[in-house]
């Protein structure tokens, strides 16, 4: 009997052992489309943009801006929210005193694979339809040695935190249709159980993000 048990465990380890070496094999992964527009006037101040007002409105028509996200585990998963809208506005004074704002519509969520999506979207998860957004609010923005880090408060799954991530501002462009844009890009990682998330055998608690966002300036 013992013999019998111990076949069998070491028949399961092979098995989930396998299952992880192979584990993008077996399920679509999901590709970015990004289109990154070329940066026609680099800088790191986000003072040259003091006084504009920056907006952005995702889509799944709009490709020069992602919000992406993996996290590892037994099948490594990796996304993308399709839809977000993002608002930057500049003072006049200090850009410390920038404030923007986030707003993900989780229900976009897109893993490549429709049953890992809408598991995604369950109460298990990030429970879209009591909470179907995910919104950041800034409320200082201070310079660093590399970039910038923004102070605020992350509203998640009902679960309001302060939270704060770094990012990079690359400068001025304009895109493949006419459009001026500032470009900033960024990545952080967030532990999910903190929002009310369930630990879950074979999947991590860190959410990698990254973002790469070209806003366009409305007014100049």
């Amino acid at each position: 009997m013992k013999k019998k048990l111990k076949i069998s465990f070491i028949i399961l380890i092979s098995i989930l052992a396998l299952l992880y070496i192979f584990r993008n094999e077996f399920f679509n992964e999901a590709k970015s489309d990004l289109e990154k527009s070329y940066v026609n006037n680099p800088s790191n101040d986000i003072s040259i943009l003091k006084g504009l007002d920056l907006k952005l409105e995702k889509s799944d028509n709009n490709k020069y801006s992602e919000i992406a996200f993996s996290i590892d585990g037994l099948i490594d998963t990796k996304g993308f929210f399709k839809q977000f809208d993002i608002l930057f506005k500049v003072s006049e004074i200090t850009p410390k005193e920038a404030k923007f704002k986030v707003k993900i519509d989780v229900s976009s969520i897109f893993t490549n694979e429709e049953k890992r999506d809408k598991s995604l979207m369950s109460e298990e998860y990030f429970n879209t339809e009591t909470y179907p957004f995910i919104v950041f609010k800034s409320k200082s923005i201070d310079k660093t040695e590399n970039g910038y880090r923004v102070k605020g408060k992350l509203e998640m799954m009902g679960i309001s935190k302060d939270f704060s991530f770094p990012f990079n501002f690359l400068g001025t462009s304009t895109n493949s249709e006419n459009k001026d844009v500032a470009i900033f890009e960024g990545e952080f990682e967030i532990d999910r159980t903190q929002f009310g998330m369930s630990e879950s055998a074979g999947i991590g608690n860190i959410v990698y993000v990254n973002f790469h966002t070209e806003m366009t300036i409305e007014d100049k």
